[in-house]
């Protein structure tokens, strides 16, 4: 009785072990030069990417990280806009580190058609706002896409690189995107909030970030909608 008790409880072990196992099977993932934002997908959530629309999947397929180039240098969030009414006063000396480090970066897409000339560009935005998380290890990202036309689909993708390293150490996406009717035209816009905890404490991670985005039919989006930042947790 003893015996088959033991074996038991050894099966229970090893089942949870490898339940720990499969849900680690991302950690230590290092890109190598060719690794594309579809491999990198894959590594963290597959069965969410086999969801993904087809023609999003083929884009992250063909776009290659180490090929990705921010355009737009990070900027302190305190110098983009005075965010301190948001906090309450006596909040004020807990906020100040998070303030201090909080940073504002973006990345920007025309939206042309070259089939038509008296159609004017329009400009798509990926807005992105991150600060290390007061209470814990951790960082904060926010991210925001707008593009003024209804596109067909959208992913937004996030993820954290150790600059040392090469370690991708976390990894969010979203493809739940909306519309917003206007008065001449329907706008499209997807978010994605997310605390990236667990991380080491007062070490600088590489938040990068990048809006796969399927237009318009007969339109095409000129720029890569990616940016990136360097943030230390506390």
């Amino acid at each position: 009785m003893k015996l088959r008790r033991h074996r038991f409880l050894l099966s229970v072990l090893l089942l949870a072990l490898c339940f720990a196992l499969s849900s680690c099977s991302a950690a230590g993932f290092v890109p190598k030069s060719d690794t594309t934002w579809g491999e990198l997908f894959r590594q963290f959530d597959s069965e969410e990417f086999s969801e993904l629309d087809p023609q999003l999947q083929q884009m992250m397929d063909e776009a290659v990280l180490s090929q990705e180039v921010a355009e737009n240098e990070a900027q302190p969030l305190t110098e983009v806009g005075s965010v301190a009414p948001i906090y309450p006063e006596e909040d004020a000396e807990e906020i100040e580190p998070v303030l201090d480090k909080a940073v504002f970066f973006f990345a920007e897409g025309m939206l042309s058609d070259e089939s038509s000339i008296t159609r004017t560009p329009s400009l798509s935005t990926l807005n992105v706002v991150s600060y290390p998380l007061p209470e814990e290890d951790g960082i904060r990202v926010d991210s925001y896409f707008y593009c003024p036309e209804k596109c067909p689909s959208i992913c937004l993708v996030v993820f954290l690189q150790d600059p040392e390293s090469g370690e991708c150490v976390a990894f969010s996406s979203s493809d739940d995107f909306y519309y917003h009717e206007g008065l001449t035209r329907t706008a499209s816009l997807c978010d994605l909030e997310e605390d990236f905890t667990g991380l080491e404490s007062g070490r600088t991670y590489t938040i990068k970030a990048r809006a796969f985005v399927l237009p318009p039919e007969g339109r095409t989006i000129e720029g890569s909608l990616y940016t990136e930042a360097s943030l230390a947790t506390l």
